[in-house]
This record gives structure tokens, sequence and C-alpha cells, in this order.
């Protein structure tokens, strides 16, 4: 992967191993091997959000490269440094594009904080398939119900395959968290090709949230990557206004950037149709 590339966005596309770069003048094409319907799979990285517009190059540059696309399903950029509230970005928003702005993490192997045990709490990692297929079941489960279902589960299914993928590859793990023999909790970390380890879905299971096992999970999670693959840094990518933040913040993790995108979705699609595209 580029070292140009900021952690967030460089572990974005490096540990989704279905997508392709390319490197043209000013930005890069990031495409999709297997799924030319996905969005962000197959849109345009840009090194920062201008302060004047220029909302019709981004534009033409995207029919450019992605020819017919915006008319079939969606426009779609990144950007890795961000400005809020520019000329460029109030026209994207008056052109119907949607915004959105994840908070990057970032935590170097001797920040992590050493967190208070309990008796009886064990992390360890996934290797066995049947584990695999319990981890991928109780997701569905949680995650893949009501309406559109089947297209929810193919979400899971798809973002599971490449975390397996990876694990086998030797890029890192998924554990589980076990109290007193129990699994309360799983979460993968997955080395990146620029030395960084990003947290992949941190989920402690509904019965046992509000207890403290998230930070205690992901810290040990940490510590068994140190042992093992030795990152030069640890990233997490979560919502402006998770709660998140403030368990990674608890442990030694700091604010280290903006994951910024913008998208126009063809307007006639239908809801499936537009979770559909936004698949891994």
């Amino acid at each position: 992967m580029h070292e140009e590339f900021s952690p967030g966005w460089r572990s974005e596309i490096d540990l989704n191993t279905t997508l392709g770069i390319e490197k043209h003048d000013g930005f890069y094409a990031v495409r999709s091997r297997l799924h030319p319907d996905h969005v962000w799979g197959n849109f345009l990285l840009f090194e920062a959000l201008p302060r004047k517009s220029k909302a019709l190059t981004w534009i033409g540059l995207h029919e450019m490269v992605f020819p017919g696309r915006a008319a079939a399903f969606s426009t779609a950029f990144g950007w890795m440094k961000d400005r809020q509230g520019t000329e460029h970005e109030q026209e994207l928003i008056q052109r119907g594009f949607a915004i959105g702005r994840e908070t990057v993490f970032c935590a170097g192997p001797r920040d992590i904080a050493p967190v208070p045990g309990e008796g009886g709490v064990l992390i360890e990692p996934v290797s066995k398939d049947i584990e695999w297929r319990r981890i991928l079941d109780n997701r569905i489960r949680a995650f893949a119900t009501g309406k559109y279902q089947d297209f929810k589960q193919r979400f899971e299914q798809d973002k599971f395959q490449q975390f397996k993928a990876l694990s086998r590859q030797g890029r890192g793990n998924w554990f589980v968290l076990r109290l007193a023999g129990a699994e309360v909790g799983d979460m993968g970390i997955f080395l990146d090709t620029g030395g960084g380890a990003r947290l992949q879905e941190v989920w402690i299971y509904p019965q046992h949230q509000g207890k403290g096992l998230g930070k205690m999970m992901v810290a040990l999670s940490c510590r068994a990557m140190l042992s093992r693959f030795d990152p030069d840094v640890f990233i997490s990518v979560t919502g402006p206004d998770s709660p998140a933040g403030g368990l990674y913040r608890s442990i030694g993790f700091k604010q280290a950037g903006t994951l910024a995108r913008a998208v126009l979705i063809r307007q006639d699609l239908r809801l499936d149709e537009i979770m559909a595209l936004n698949g891994t």
C-alpha cells in the first residue's frame, strides 16, 4: 500500500483483498475485482477536500475512470485530509451527495494502558472452521434481521469470508473473549502492508455489555497481537458519536484524523439494491 495514504484509508483499502488501486494524476481509483456494483469498492480517493469547489472536476474524473457508472449505480469519493464546511463540500451537498465522516484512532505498541483483570477472563485466537461458523452465525442472528434479511446476511458472510482469508494468510487473528469459560465477545485485528493493525468489529454480546468487558477485550487482543506480529501502530475507525471512542481513549488511543467520503446513489434504486451496493 502507498506510504502517503493515511492510516485509516490505508487499512480500509488494504484489508479488503478484492480491491485494486490505480494511481492517476492527483488521485487514486479504487476498483473491486469482484463487485463492480459496490459503492466502496469503486470510488475515487483524493489527497484532500479542496477549499474552493472542484465538484464538476471530480465528477468528470469519476466519469472518465468509471464511464456510465453514475447513471447505473453511484458516484463516490473519499479524501485523506479533511476540511469541513468548505465551498467544495457545500457544492457536493447541493448536488445531492451525502457526506460521511468517521473518526480514526491510533495507538502505538507502548500506548496500550494496562487494564485491571477479572478472574476467569481469557482471550483466545480463532483457528477452527467450526469456531468461525459459530461466530458468523451469532452475527447473522444479531444483525441480519428484519427487512431485507437476505442482503444483510450476504453482507455479514462477505465480511467474514475476508476476515477468515486474512487470518489464513497470517495477517492477524480473530479473538474471542471468555469469562469463566463462557464466550462473551469477539473481535478481529489484522495487519495492513504499512505495519498498522486495524481493529475490526469489536462486539461484546448484548447480555454482557455494560461491564467493562469491551475495554478488557480490546486491550488483551492488542497485547496478543504484539506478542505474535509486532505491529507499528493499532488503528480503529468509529462513527463520530460512537461511545467506542471513549473506550479507545481510556486504554491509550488518540484521535488521529478522519476518514471522510461523499456518495451520490442513483435516486430510483430500491433500498435492497442500495444495501447491495454498500457490501464488501
